[in-house]
């Protein structure tokens, strides 16, 4: 005699038994594992273009040269300088 492999019935067949598979809910059941894995996939490629994105803009700024520019320096004088003259505020009017 050959043994016959018994498939238990998944958890969504069992549950959508008596109802109306036809009305959605079972699909999205159906297909759950799919979405997850699509949607595994699509966090680990936006991780990584995050992650390896800034590395990549270094390694490509660090070929170009960068233009220097001469520094020069200005000496300022102080000399004869005028003070500010302080300003008052008017004192507020009586209540």
């Amino acid at each position: 005699m050959a043994k016959e492999k018994f498939r238990a019935p998944a958890f969504d067949d069992i549950v959508f038994e008596l109802r109306n598979k036809e009305y959605g809910a079972y699909k999205l059941r159906k297909r759950y594992s799919r979405h997850m894995l699509i949607a595994l996939l699509i966090g680990i490629v936006i991780t990584c273009t995050v992650v390896i994105g800034p590395y990549m803009n270094a390694k490509a700024a660090a070929g170009k040269t960068k233009i220097v520019r001469e520094e020069t320096q200005v000496e300022i004088l102080m000399e004869n300088l005028d003070q500010p003259t302080e300003q008052v505020a008017p004192p507020p009017p009586p209540p």
